[in-house]
Parts: structure tokens; sequence; C-alpha cells
């Protein structure tokens, strides 16, 4: 609900708050939106802006920048690091939470470069390319920069407590799902470049930690984002991995990805429905080339299936409070109150 000075305004004419109160709820209220991310021109160049200045020092570095060999590196990511921090903290005591969180970012995200060329220092890589494999090759030297960039991101967390700062966290956290497969020796049975039991495991861990501190976060910057979209797409990609030509398996996995949009639903989390929705699609057109192959008959009765899914979303709608109301009473008191203020 969008609440403006006029709202403040009406509820002191009936008589909820006395005129004196509505500039100071106002002002109240203009602060908490400034720390609090939303779709609009100043948001938008705020994340357009960290993106490109993180993009730069981390997806978009050339080999240029290996001249500068493992001790420039080093001097630069610290450089960078310690500027952004300098900023972050400039930025928060002015009350621009949002480009003080992003300066933050910026500082964690620098980790990878100096663990990087600290390495480079010690000969772990000979490659001159090797830094820009970072986000396409598996390899178990990635493990410590992974680490790193995970402690020190909680680290920032810590001091800023800004929601965006674990971006980059849940970067790392993604990556080494990928990396630690031949770190622990395991056999070379990988998916995308995921090991399967892996990207479970870890996938199932990060979601723990998104749901608990949904529950318990009170605040305005929705921490559990990113841990969710991270965690679901981990637990996602170590589920498909285990696909096969097997019926019974592909009706498995078919009943995972309407759980995932049931768990969406419950929790008002679209990233659940998405993966979810796109997993009922991905089966549906393998059944089509497999299965049902040439067969006419695929199509109409999909075409049916669908048209009896709105069917049955009218009859949702129609009705919705028995349903939810009966819904809520099997639910844990936790997860009522967290479901009532995300409807807020």
């Amino acid at each position: 609900m969008k609440i403006s000075k006029e709202t403040l305004g009406q509820a002191a004419s009936q008589g909820f708050i006395t005129p004196q109160q509505v500039d100071g709820l106002w002002d109240f209220i203009e602060r908490q939106n400034k720390s609090t991310p939303a779709l609009n021109p100043t948001s938008t160049l705020y994340y357009l802006g960290g993106c490109i200045a993180i993009g730069a020092m981390t997806i978009f570095m050339n080999l240029g920048w290996e001249t500068f060999g493992g001790k420039g590196l080093t001097a630069i990511a610290l450089l960078y690091a310690m500027i952004s921090l300098v900023l972050a903290e400039y930025l928060q005591k002015k009350s621009l939470i949002i480009p003080a969180g992003i300066m933050a970012t910026l500082a964690v995200a620098m980790v990878p470069l100096f663990v990087y060329g600290l390495q480079t220092m010690r000969g772990d890589f000979d490659s001159p390319t090797a830094y820009q494999n970072l986000h396409t090759l598996v390899d178990r030297r990635w493990v410590t920069i992974e680490l790193s960039t995970i402690l020190f991101g909680l680290l920032v967390l810590l001091r800023y407590q800004i929601g965006f700062i674990l971006m980059p966290i849940c970067v790392a956290l993604f990556y080494l799902s990928m990396d630690l497969a031949p770190l622990l020796s395991l056999p070379d049975d990988t998916y995308m470049g995921f090991h399967p039991r892996i990207a479970v495991w870890l996938g199932l861990s990060m979601l723990a930690v998104a749901l608990i501190t949904d529950i318990y976060d009170y605040s305005s910057q929705d921490f559990a984002f990113w841990l969710y979209l991270f965690g679901v797409l981990t637990l996602w990609i170590g589920i498909s991995a285990h696909n096969s030509d097997l019926l019974s398996i592909k009706l498995l996995y078919l009943c995972f990805n309407f759980l995932l949009i049931a768990i969406g639903t419950c929790l008002m989390r679209k990233v659940f429905v998405v993966f979810g929705g796109l997993g009922v699609l991905i089966l549906l057109g393998d059944l089509s080339r497999s299965i049902f192959n040439d067969s006419i008959g695929f199509p109409i009765s999909l075409t049916v299936l669908g048209l009896l899914t709105i069917g049955i979303g009218i009859w949702w709608q129609k009705n919705e409070t028995i349903i939810q109301t009966r819904v809520t009473r099997l639910l844990p008191n936790a997860l009522v109150a967290l479901r009532n203020r995300r409807s807020e």
C-alpha cells in the first residue's frame, strides 16, 4: 500500500492522528523509503551504475590487466576496495543507504581479484587468461577465492546490514557448488558444471538460511532475496541433473517443479514459481520430443491441460478466501506471520 502525504492529511482530518503529527510522520516515511530498494529512476541509476562498476572489475576485465602481474593486481584490488569502503562510510553517514550498499558491494566484489593476485604471486596460475576463466571453468583453485569472498562479504554485511551486499556472497556460493567437486575428488558426473549432490545440498542449505532470515527479518532490506534466488537456482540445477529417460523419474521431476510453485505461492516468492514453471515447460518439451514424437494428440492434450489449469485458477479465485483460511490453519505461526507481513 502506497502512503502519500495527502493520505496522512485525511487521517488527521478524521481524528486518527493530530495535524501536528502529519509532517513528522511524512519525514519518517520518506527516510524509510530512501533506504528501501524500489523501481524508480533514482534507484535504477544507482544499481545500473553499481553493476557497471562491479562488472568492469570482474567479468569485463580483459587480458591487458595481466600485464600488472600478481603484485599489481593485488594492489589495484586493495586500492579499489579501500576507496569503495571509504565512500560507503561517507554515503551511509549522509543517509544515502542504497548507494552506500552498492559501494560496499563493490568492495566485496574486489576480493576475487585480490586473492587471484596473491595466488599469481605464489605461482598457482601460469596462464595469462586464468582470471577470465573464473566465471566459465570449473577449477579447484577458485575455491580459495570463493571462500575468501564469502568471509569478507559476511564481515561487510555485519558492518552495513544492506541486502545488496549478499549478491556477491551468493554468487560465490553458486560458483563454490561447482568448484568443490574437483577439490573433494568426487566422480566426474557433472551437469552444466555442477555435481548434483553438492548442488542439491548447498541449494537446500541456502534456502534454509533464506527462510530463517525471511521469518526473523523485519527490516526493509529483504536480506532473503538473493539467498532465495541462488538457492532455488542451485537446487533446481542439482535436481534437473537427476532427470532421465525413465517415465517415473520424469513424473518425480514434474512433482518437484509443482512443489516449487506451491512453495513460492505459500511464501509469496516469485523465484520459486519462475523456476517451477520453467521446469514444467522443459519437461513437457522433452516429452513432446521423446514419448509423443510426431503425435497429433499431444498438442491437443496440452491445450486441454492449459484450459483446465485456467479453469482451476477461476475456481481458486472464487474460493480463495476459504482456501487461504484452511491453509493458514495448517501452517506454523511463523509462516503465517511471514505471509501476513509480505501481503501488507
